[in-house]
C-alpha cells in the first residue's frame, strides 16, 4: 500500500512496486493458491470499487499472472502488462505520490480495486458456504429426438448402446418404453440420459440398462469433467418424479464412490477385454493361446463368412438350443431377439454376422458381434455339437478379431468370462452393474422374479429334451 497516497487523501491501493518486480512470480503463486478460497468467499467478501461493492469471484486468475520480462505494453509503457489500453483491461501506470513505475493489480469489474480490510477480517471469521452444482433432467423435444445420434456424438461416455439403432432394437426386442432427457446446468445441456421403462405389475422399473437385455452399458452420455454428485442428486429427483420403484445402471465413466454414496448396491459383470492392433495384427496373433486350434480349423477346410442373409438369426438360435440341451436349460430370450438385432444393426454397418462352414456346406458355428467406432462386442455365439472336433469356435473368434482390427477397432469385449475366453490374449475385468430400490417391496419382488425365471428356464429345457427324445431328435 502506498503510504504517501494515503497522506495525500487518495484511497489506498494494492500495488506492486516496479523496483520489486522480482517478487511478481511469488505474488502469482500466492494468487493461484488463493483463487479457490477467494471464490468460496464470494457470497461474503465484497471489494469496494468506485463506491460499489463487487464480488472477488469475478477476478480472473489470468489477471494475476506476471508478464514476460520483455513485455512493455502499448507505447513501451512499463506498467501496461495486458496490452489493452482500455480502462477495463489495462494495469494502469501509477502516478500517485510520484511512484511512476508501480504496477497495479488488474482491475476488477472494470474498476480499480480498493479492498476493505475490515470486510476481509470479517470474512475470515465467517463460515465458508459452497453453493452445490444443480442439474435438471429435461425431456427432449421431437426435433432433439430425431437428431439423437448427432447430439450425443461429442461426449466421452458415448457407446454403441446409446445409439438410436440400439435403442430401437431394445424397444422392439424387450418391449420397453425408451425414455430420454437432456441434462441441463443453468439452462444449457451438459449431457444426456436414456434408458428403458419396464412395467411389472405395480412396479415401474427403469433400466439403463437392465439385466438380461444383452446391453453392456448405458447411463448418462457425459464428459469426464461433469459433477457426478450433482448428477446423482438430479437422478434421485428424476426417480421420485417418475415414480420408479427400482433403477439399474451401468456406465464406465461414473465412479464407484458416487454410486455407493447415493445408496446403490452392485454385482460384478466379469469379462475379458482383448486389445486389437490394427497397425500390426501379428501382435494379436502372438498373444492368443489358440493358434494351433485356428490352424487346425483351417486345415480342415473351415471358412468364415460375414453374411447379409437374415436366416443366420434362426440358425444361431437353433444351434444355441442344441448346446444348452445337455445342460437341461433353455435360452432366456426367444428367437425374435437375434432377428431384431440383425434387422436393426446390420443395415447401419454395426454388426458382424459370422458363420463357419464345413467343406460340405454345413454351417457348424455362428456368431453375432455388434460394434461401434472403437469396440467390438460378442453378443452371442453357438455351434453344432457334431462340428466341435474341427475347432470352429476358435476360428470364429479369431476371425472376428481380425475383421474388427481391419475396421480400425481397438478393443474386443468378449462380454463374459470362462476358460475358453481366457485364451485369446485378453485381460480380466469386472465392471459393476448398480441397482437402487426406491420401494422396499421392489427388492423382494425382484428376488422372487429371478428365482421364478431360473426355474422356468429349467422347466423349458426339460420339456424340450423330453420332446426331442419322443421324436427321436439327437
Amino acid at each position: 500500500m502506498d503510504g504517501r497516497a494515503a497522506v495525500l487523501g487518495a484511497r489506498p491501493r494494492l500495488v506492486i512496486c516496479g523496483t520489486q518486480a522480482r517478487v511478481v512470480p511469488k505474488f502469482v503463486a500466492m494468487a493461484e493458491m488463493g483463487a479457490v478460497w477467494m471464490g468460496r468467499l464470494a457470497p461474503l467478501l465484497h471489494l469496494s470499487c468506485g463506491g460499489r461493492a463487487v464480488s472477488p469471484s469475478v477476478l480472473p486468475l489470468e489477471a494475476c499472472r506476471a508478464p514476460p520480462s520483455d513485455q512493455r505494453g502499448l507505447g513501451g509503457a512499463p506498467g501496461d502488462i495486458t496490452g489493452d489500453d482500455s480502462p477495463q483491461g489495462r494495469c494502469s501506470l501509477m502516478a500517485t505520490a510520484g511512484r511512476r513505475h508501480s504496477l497495479e493489480l488488474s482491475p476488477v469489474s472494470r474498476r480499480d480495486p480498493i479492498m476493505s480490510v475490515a470486510v476481509l477480517q470479517e470474512a475470515r471469521r465467517a463460515p465458508v458456504r459452497e453453493t452445490p452444482t444443480h442439474y435438471d433432467f429435461v425431456p427432449l423435444t421431437p426435433g432433439e429426438l430425431s437428431a439423437w445420434d448427432i447430439l450425443i456424438r461429442p461426449y466421452d461416455s458415448r457407446e454403441l448402446f446409446h445409439s438410436q439403432a440400439w435403442l430401437d432394437y431394445l424397444a422392439a426386442s424387450r418391449g420397453v418404453e425408451i425414455q430420454r432427457w437432456a441434462i441441463h446446468e443453468d439452462g444449457r445441456p451438459i449431457g444426456y440420459f436414456c434408458g428403458g421403462l419396464l412395467q411389472k405389475g405395480p412396479f415401474r422399473i427403469f433400466g439403463s440398462p437392465l439385466k438380461g437385455w444383452g446391453t453392456n452399458f448405458l447411463g448418462p452420455v457425459i464428459n469426464r469433467d461433469v459433477d457426478q454428485r450433482a448428477f446423482f442428486r438430479a437422478l434421485d429427483e428424476l426417480a421420485r418424479r417418475e415414480r420408479w420403484a427400482m433403477l439399474e445402471l451401468e456406465n464406465p465413466i461414473l465412479s464407484e464412490a458416487c454410486f455407493e454414496a447415493h445408496g446403490f448396491s452392485s454385482y460384478p459383470q466379469p469379462t475379458f477385454l482383448v486389445e486389437l492392433t490394427p497397425e500390426d495384427p501379428q501382435i494379436m496373433w502372438g498373444r492368443i493361446q489358440q493358434r494351433s486350434e485356428v490352424r487346425k480349423a483351417r486345415r480342415n477346410g473351415l471358412i468364415v463368412e460375414d453374411t447379409n442373409d437374415p436366416a443366420i438369426a434362426d440358425e444361431y438360435y437353433d444351434q444355441y438350443i442344441e448346446i444348452l440341451r445337455p445342460k437341461h436349460t433353455f435360452p432366456s430370450y426367444d428367437r425374435t431377439c437375434p432377428r431384431l438385432l440383425f434387422e436393426h444393426l446390420r443395415p447401419y454397418g454395426r454388426l458382424l454376422a459370422l458363420q463357419v462352414r464345413e467343406p460340405g456346406g454345413l454351417i457348424v458355428a455362428t456368431g453375432l458381434f455388434p460394434y461401434d467406432d472403437r469396440t467390438l462386442y460378442f453378443w452371442g455365439g453357438a455351434g453344432r455339437l457334431s462340428g466341435r472336433k474341427h475347432a470352429p469356435n476358435d476360428l470364429l473368434h479369431w476371425t472376428a478379431m481380425e475383421m474388427g482390427a481391419a475396421r480400425g477397432l481397438r478393443l474386443y469385449n468378449m462380454c463374459g468370462n470362462g476358460f475358453f475366453k481366457s485364451k485369446f490374449g485378453g485381460t480380466y475385468d469386472a465392471p459393476k452393474r448398480w441397482q437402487k430400490y426406491y420401494w422396499a417391496s421392489a427388492r423382494w419382488a425382484r428376488r422372487g422374479y429371478e428365482g421364478y425365471f431360473k426355474k422356468r428356464m429349467s422347466v423349458q429345457g426339460w420339456w424340450h429334451r423330453m420332446m426331442d427324445e419322443r421324436t427321436g431328435a439327437r
